[in-house]
């Protein structure tokens, strides 16, 4: 597709005007700025055109069929300005002649946000974007810093970081609008996904900087980043836009700052924390891993996070797909790309074997093992392939045996029957041990099967790392069922 212009910047012309006589405008600076960075990146220079009579009024719409991309600057003014929000219905409208408001998933209007305006305030078009924020916000006097450059600037580095990841972006979507688009396979199977899908949830205003550095730094390495728009401000509309996103995902990463976060129309959580909660419901499926990163040292600000933050550092542990970061930002990306690798391997291995057998580590003391075979074999009904302890060899071969299986299998069940509770504290430690140094850093669905007779000791026993499955005299398959869902599979309808 041919366009006589690459970006069309809408703007309003008082805020290009300087507070200083004689030094350009933010406007007139941004425009060089993003001319220069996109050609760097781009390989030349592009074609990026404004109204340069600063009147905002000089029939610019006569151009817009022609343009590729619009820069929509957002200030107080600008959502004020009935001809500003007229370019913006302008190019939506004429867009469709040129392939669409969204080409390949991708809006082709980019929503820079200079001076703070509220989302409900932002004109309609641009309102489901994800902004580039050129400002940031103190959280202790709720006044704002913009970004601009000059020598008396304190936040000019920031102001090159955002404009930075402005010019990746729209590089990427011109280059994806001037290519050819890639044949389809010959077996008239889709585009095959090369690296992986990210979930990257929304985080709080603190954590905006670190949010956009992962979101880079991911994309940099080949990750498709979802979702595309901002989720919406409508509890049921969130739920409904983030169980579609996570269908697509292998991973979701969840940054959890010191703020709560906005909370959506009709909703009782935070956006963030929304997203939180289905995530996890996804990752109990077993096909969705979740990842929560907070910054070394974070200290919550309100009541609402403390408890959220300190829900996540007592139970995390107790979902099976989840895992809790409290690391350096650089680490946080390197987690997503194994966790990713993981799972791809995961299901490379099964299509080369043909099946898609999960196996379960039936840990069992030797007393027990001729109790335990009824739980064997209802594992293996379920299809699973069950591996066993070795109970004869010398010490060396039963240890190494027994790490083997820790490290192989993609679930562990104890089984405590007859034996000390000694025995069961000792071989939870070294299940706690050895999965936070699996070498492939993968979570696995953990469990304790608390055989019948049930003592007092039994029956008050409690854990937040394994789910418990405590039997009555009576076996029932159906109090397997939270281990079964970890696993990725259901006993509904199975009988005894």
């Amino acid at each position: 597709m041919q366009f006589e212009s690459d970006i069309y910047i809408s703007y309003s012309p008082l805020d290009n005007e300087s507070l200083l006589e004689g030094q350009e405008g933010w406007i007139s600076q941004f425009h060089r700025a993003l001319e220069v960075r996109v050609g760097q990146l781009l390989g030349k220079r592009p074609d990026i055109w404004r109204d340069p009579k600063e009147t905002g009024q000089s029939g610019p719409l006569l151009t817009m069929p022609k343009v590729a991309l619009l820069v929509s600057v957002l200030t107080p003014r600008y959502v004020k300005s009935e001809w500003c929000k007229r370019e913006l219905d302008e190019f939506c409208k004429l867009s469709e002649r040129t392939g669409g408001v969204n080409v390949r998933d991708r809006a082709r209007i980019f929503k820079v946000v200079k001076t703070p305006v509220p989302p409900d305030q932002h004109p309609p078009p641009v309102r489901p974007l994800r902004g580039y924020d050129f400002f940031k916000t103190n959280t202790e006097t709720g006044t704002s810093l913009e970004f601009a450059i000059g020598a008396f600037s304190p936040a000019e580095e920031d102001y090159w970081v955002r404009l930075d990841d402005l010019a990746h972006d729209v590089r990427d979507l011109l280059e994806s609008m001037t290519s050819a688009p890639e044949p389809e396979p010959a077996n008239g199977g889709g585009k095959e996904v090369s690296v992986g899908t990210v979930y990257l949830a929304e985080t709080s205003s603190d954590l905006k900087a670190q949010w956009s550095q992962v979101k880079r730094d991911l994309e940099s390495r080949g990750f498709e980043i979802l979702p595309q728009l901002r989720p919406p401000l409508i509890a049921s509309e969130v739920e409904e836009s983030a169980r579609s996103q996570l269908a697509r995902c292998q991973v979701s990463v969840h940054m959890i700052g010191s703020n709560y976060g906005i909370i959506p129309e009709s909703a009782t959580e935070s956006l963030s924390a929304i997203e939180q909660r289905i995530a996890l419901e996804r990752a109990q499926t077993g096909d969705l891993a979740t990842i929560f990163w907070l910054p070394p040292g974070l200290t919550p600000a309100d009541e609402r996070q403390a408890e959220r933050v300190a829900s996540l550092r007592t139970a995390a542990a107790a979902h099976s797909r989840a895992d809790l970061w409290e690391t350096t930002l650089s680490e946080l990306a390197n987690a997503v790309q194994e966790k990713v690798a993981a799972s791809q391997q995961a299901k490379t291995a099964a299509a080369n074997c043909g099946c898609n057998v999960a196996r379960v580590y039936l840990i069992v003391d030797k007393c027990d093992q001729e109790a335990a075979k009824p739980i064997e074999d209802f594992l293996f009904e379920q299809g699973y392939e069950v591996i066993l302890p070795l109970f004869d060899g010398d010490e060396d071969q039963i240890r190494t045996d027994h790490e083997e299986n820790l490290q192989a299998c993609e679930g562990m069940l104890i089984y405590w029957g007859s034996a000390e509770r000694h025995w069961l504290r000792k071989k939870s430690r070294e299940l706690a041990t050895w999965l936070r140094t699996r070498s492939d850093r993968t979570t696995v669905p953990t469990g304790v099967y608390i055989a019948p007779p049930l003592t007092e000791e039994k029956r008050e026993f409690r854990s937040r790392e394994l789910v418990v499955i405590r039997q009555d005299d009576e076996f029932d398959p159906n109090t397997f069922q939270p281990f079964l869902d970890n696993m990725g599979r259901s006993s509904a309808g199975i009988g005894t």
